[in-house]
């Protein structure tokens, strides 16, 4: 995966933690961690599995546990980040 590729998806994993952290509070780090997805403030964001997979994976974790409004609140996280179809994970398209 180009490099310019996986720091656009790390930045809307990113954005879609602090937009559940928004709604759910703290439980949105525990959830993204279930997934797979590691975040600290000091070195960023970093994946045990393929980007879209984790994205997908972590948004199913919050769409079961608090519903569809989870899934409209990742959808605006990725909303303006001019990601590509092709870059998007199934569950945000």
């Amino acid at each position: 995966m180009p490099q310019n590729r996986e720091k656009i998806q790390k930045e809307l994993i990113y954005k879609i933690i602090l937009a559940q952290e928004h709604v759910v509070g703290p439980v949105a780090y525990v959830i993204a961690n279930s997934a797979g997805v590691r975040y600290s403030p000091s070195s960023g964001v970093s994946l045990s599995q393929d980007p879209k997979t984790a994205i997908d994976e972590m948004i199913a974790s919050f769409n079961q546990l608090f519903g569809k409004a989870s899934l409209e609140v990742s959808r605006q996280a990725a909303r303006g980040l001019g990601i590509a179809k092709a870059d998007l994970p199934k569950s945000l398209l």
